[in-house]
């Protein structure tokens, strides 16, 4: 396992990447949940009691799928952003 820091929408998150290709998102110390890569997308998925094992949404990168771990309400978004020239 290998860990970095990563800075996304005003947070900085603990991201560890295990073996298997998946990554481990952690802000503050707790764990949010875990993003997998699926072809195109990056995978959220939440690692909180409330949340636990549910899909939280789909990214373009893992900085926008950590953030949607970091959102506070519940509902699955899918965060396509463009970015400027």
């Amino acid at each position: 396992m290998k860990t970095v820091w990563m800075r996304s929408a005003g947070h900085t998150f603990l991201v560890e990447r295990y073996d298997g290709g998946s990554y481990g998102i952690r802000l503050d110390g707790a764990l949010l949940g875990f993003v997998v890569r699926d072809e195109h997308d990056y995978i959220a998925i939440g690692g909180e009691s409330h949340r636990e094992g549910s899909v939280v949404g789909a990214a373009v990168s893992l900085g926008q799928a950590a953030a949607l771990l970091a959102r506070n309400d519940s509902e699955p978004a899918r965060l396509h952003l463009v970015q400027a020239a």
